[in-house]
């Protein structure tokens, strides 16, 4: 607990003309000489902390002294502080709350604006089963829970929590399934009755989320599945979710419509995808995707037919 006081006291004296103990004791709920005894170990360390008598006093450091620099740049500053005011809205965890109340004594009230915003909030929050997971993984609990996967198959799985992933805006558990005896990610959105039970597991027998684990994973995954290349044609009317769905690199804006030309995995989503445009797509390959998707359309013209 020492080491966080002396850093949030480092920090605050580089970025705040004063500081007061009294206003530090208070957010670590210490004593006021606790906090001296801190200013004093600092002081040994080398780092010059002045005082100042009054009202409008307190301890300072010389404005000369470099280790700010050292630190983080303005921007830095920023960006840090912005991204863990956000994540610590749909994250409680403690730790991010420190972070971001130490980032706030950098600010200022002039401080330039970031030209990056951050909101990890979701419309449909799953803010509760962030948090259970969170608590799950600190405290090496197994969970369980019911999992849809993406083929619409429900299953019943006991999982070792090893990571909270965001991707694409997206949160997914990674962890070990006792089911299928190997790592798994899922989908935040697919788990349904989440509950920690009292079995613990080692987290040392994982390896911990990286970049490349990751990218190794969806790597595999696409190479697990059929690719088909296709061509599909778009309404001008729905030319805003063509944008938000598809990458730029492969939409060609013509006069009257729109072409999307690119691999799909041979999966049943793609039909999904391609039907919840309406009537503002057509395929124009392959011909059997385009039997499909008529096949598919009398179906649900089916289910209204009320002769």
């Amino acid at each position: 607990m020492k080491i966080e006081r002396l850093m949030f006291i480092l920090i605050a004296l580089l970025s705040k003309k004063f500081i007061k103990a009294k206003e530090i004791a208070e957010i670590y709920q210490v004593s006021t000489r606790t906090i001296y005894r801190d200013i004093d170990t600092l002081s040994l360390a080398g780092i010059p902390i002045y005082s100042q008598q009054g009202t409008d006093g307190g301890f300072y450091i010389d404005e000369n002294y470099k280790l700010n620099s050292l630190l983080f740049s303005e921007a830095e500053k920023k960006l840090i502080y912005d991204f863990s005011r956000s994540l610590s809205k749909s994250v409680k965890r403690p730790q991010l709350k420190e972070l971001q109340h130490k980032m706030s004594t950098f600010m200022t009230s002039n401080e330039k604006p970031s030209p990056y915003f951050f909101d990890f909030t979701q419309w449909s929050t799953k803010d509760q089963k962030l948090n259970l997971l969170d608590k799950a993984i600190d405290q090496c609990n197994i969970v369980h829970f019911d999992y849809t996967d993406y083929k619409g198959h429900d299953t019943r799985r006991f999982v070792e929590p090893i990571n909270l992933v965001c991707k694409g805006n997206v949160w997914y558990l990674y962890g070990f399934c006792l089911l299928r005896e190997d790592t798994r990610l899922f989908r935040m959105s697919r788990i349904q009755n989440l509950e920690v039970i009292d079995d613990k597991f080692i987290s040392e027998n994982h390896l911990f989320m990286s970049q490349d684990l990751l990218d190794d994973f969806f790597a595999d995954l696409v190479a697990s599945v059929e690719m088909v290349h296709v061509c599909l044609s778009f309404k001008k009317e729905v030319k805003s979710r063509v944008f938000d769905v598809f990458s730029e690199e492969v939409i060609l804006d013509e006069e009257n419509y729109l072409v999307v030309s690119r691999e799909f995995a041979k999966e049943p989503w793609l039909i999904e995808l391609i039907l919840s445009f309406g009537s503002g797509v057509k395929v124009i390959s392959p011909a059997w995707l385009r039997e499909e998707i008529r096949n598919e359309a009398q179906k649900i013209i089916d289910q209204y037919d009320i002769m």
